[in-house]
């Protein structure tokens, strides 16, 4: 039991790693934004208000969406015993198959989170204005940030995990 805790907080740590780094690739557009606007400002290429206003309106309701659906995704991937399904890990071919699963999830999980940053550079592109787009990086990188790997979950999976296998 404390050999698979270990492997758990190792696995947990790879996958923080993963996570702080596509978190930086996300802040990371925000400060380019911000150094090209200050250093050499885009004009607009969408000068129609009416147009920007749509634009603006429907990545927010992207963004709106997204959080509910990251919700979702994430408690139904989480709670399926798909999650088990064997993938076969030429590294480490012993080693429980959800983790590998689990860093899958999130992975979708994050490139929906991902979408909204990138809304955001898509609006300041047009726009040429900051703050909105700047937002809409900031809340894509919390929604990432909320959506990271936890402990409990994996313990959880690996208790589950216990009895799939003793069951099957």
């Amino acid at each position: 039991m404390e050999d698979m805790h270990s492997l758990i907080r190792e696995k947990l740590r790879a996958f923080r790693m993963i996570h702080f780094a596509m978190m930086m690739g996300s802040f990371m557009y925000g400060v380019v934004i911000v150094f090209i606007h200050f250093n050499a400002p885009i004009p607009p290429s969408i000068n129609d208000a009416s147009t920007l206003t749509i634009l603006t309106y429907g990545i927010f309701a992207y963004a709106l969406l997204a959080v509910g659906v990251i919700r979702y995704m994430r408690q139904k991937f989480l709670s399926s015993d798909n999650i088990f399904k064997k993938i076969k890990d030429a590294k480490n071919p012993d080693q429980p198959s959800f983790f590998s699963n689990y860093l899958s999830t999130l992975f979708i999980l994050w490139s929906l989170c991902e979408v909204i940053t990138i809304g955001g550079i898509i609006l300041y592109l047009t726009s040429g204005q900051l703050e909105i787009p700047l937002f809409l990086i900031g809340f894509g990188i919390f929604l990432k940030l909320v959506n990271g790997p936890k402990f409990e979950e994996l313990t959880a999976l690996e208790k589950r995990y216990a009895v799939v296998e003793v069951q099957g």
